[in-house]
């Protein structure tokens, strides 16, 4: 299994993909940690909630992080797709 999942971040009229290690959301249910390998699900996000994202690169750990107003994450074992209205400011 990969240390690393795709994250494509896809709005009405555009898309970003990011290489990531770790998800945090926060769901209808509660707090999430997404990982690779993680069991595939469709997961509403809480309305107005942040989507946060670990990564590492030449073990150098960084952090990013997105609010979203209405939001739905795809989970697949290799992918994860966030359908949301917007994107993250570089």
């Amino acid at each position: 299994m990969s240390a690393t999942i795709p994250l494509s971040i896809v709005t009405p009229t555009s898309s970003q993909t990011l290489v990531i290690n770790q998800l945090d959301i926060e769901s209808l249910k509660g707090q999430l940690t997404i990982l690779p390998g993680h069991e595939p699900a469709y997961i509403v996000l809480k309305e107005g909630s942040s989507v946060q994202w670990v990564t590492t690169t030449n073990n150098t750990k960084s952090e990013g992080s997105l609010s979203v107003n209405q939001a739905i994450l795809e989970v697949q074992r290799d992918s994860l797709t966030l359908i949301t209205n917007t994107l993250p400011t570089k």
